[in-house]
């Protein structure tokens, strides 16, 4: 996505419509705005106001929402404003007025359904239509591939993060796995996976990209920022949904950032729940070979090749990207959170919103 959003200086006071009926209000916004948005529904006929004096709550919070997704050019229909907004608000239906002055002032754009930051400066087409059909078939392939991931010793749990939960898929996205596994078995199911995508699958990323695992003791993630609660909140389940609940229970801090999201309002999609019995057998005998000492071998094992792998990058930075404990196993290279935090901090800077 691209950069940009944060909190506001002066508060005007907001008088938001409230409508008995949120789906006829809703409508009715979407097509109000397609009307009023000048010559094409792309972009809008004036440079907007990058320095307001004064901003109501909820608009800055709209602009805020936007800035963040506005980082891989990704527009947001109303439900995902509503649902990603930090401050609370009645309804989607709700939003209506501070989105048309948001739009009055030149500050968003408007396609179709999707809303989004506006940029004149940088014209930019709205690629998300075709990003959710290619999506489509992405989620068919994740299904097929989930059930083989859940035949693997100790997983416990299949779910999808990344670009995918967002129910988009770039051209060259990859489908990214979030594994759950049994405590104190992490690194052999790991270890499996990843021998069974070089062997296999040529080490092929597109349909086997296994990053990011934990243990079903160690569901609550320790970093809180902006990105870790959006991550958290988009994930989809496509293998036990039950222990997805305690993961979301774990991970309550979540709907701070998010008080208009709750786990039971987020499109989650079917979840299998049976356990594999090639699953079983397969536990059944490595039963017989001191599993506990073969992880730790495994975990120590991955650590030494982390390190002599990269050997300039010094031991904060390596836990940080490449971490390897007990309970947590994930490597994004590239300190992707990282800049995509600093992208954000950029755009809340260029609409002098504090970050």
């Amino acid at each position: 996505m691209a950069e940009h959003i944060e909190s506001p200086g002066r508060t005007l006071q907001l008088h938001a419509k409230v409508c008995a009926r949120a789906r006829a209000e809703l409508d009715r916004q979407r097509e109000d705005i397609r009307q009023r948005t000048p010559g094409n529904s792309r972009g809008l006929a004036r440079e907007p106001a990058r320095s307001p004096e004064a901003q109501a709550p909820v608009e800055e919070a709209i602009l805020r929402t936007l800035l963040y997704f506005d980082i891989w050019n990704h527009p947001l229909t109303l439900e995902e404003i509503f649902a990603f907004l930090p401050v609370a608000a009645s309804s989607p239906a709700s939003l209506r007025e501070p989105l048309e002055r948001l739009r009055e002032k030149g500050y968003i754009a408007v396609d179709g359904d999707h809303v989004a930051v506006y940029r004149p400066e940088v014209p930019r087409e709205n690629h998300r239509p075709g990003k959710e059909r290619r999506a489509l078939l992405m989620w068919k392939m994740a299904r097929v591939v989930t059930s083989l991931i859940k035949m693997f010793p100790y997983v416990r749990a299949v779910w999808v993060s990344g670009e995918l939960s967002k129910n988009i898929a770039s051209p060259h996205a990859d489908i990214d796995f979030f594994i759950v596994t049994e405590a104190r078995r992490l690194w052999i199911a790991r270890s499996m996976l990843i021998l069974f995508k070089k062997i296999f699958l040529f080490n092929s990323r597109k349909f086997f990209c296994v990053n990011l695992f934990i243990d079903n003791h160690c569901l609550e993630f320790s970093k809180r920022n902006i990105y870790q609660a959006i991550e958290i909140a988009s994930v989809k389940p496509l293998y036990n949904g039950r222990l997805f609940l305690e993961y979301l229970r774990a991970n309550a801090w979540v709907w701070s950032y998010f008080p208009n999201a709750h786990p039971e309002s987020l499109n989650r999609g079917k979840v299998s729940e049976r356990r594999s019995l090639v699953q079983r057998v397969l536990e059944s005998l490595i039963a017989r070979f001191n599993p506990d000492a073969l992880d730790d071998r495994l975990m120590w094992f991955m650590r030494s090749a982390w390190k002599k792998r990269y050997p300039s990058m010094d031991d904060q930075t390596r836990d940080r990207i490449l971490r390897s404990t007990k309970g947590e196993s994930r490597a994004y290279l590239g300190d992707f959170e990282e800049r995509v935090l600093d992208a954000y901090r950029r755009n809340l800077r260029d609409y002098h919103l504090a970050g």
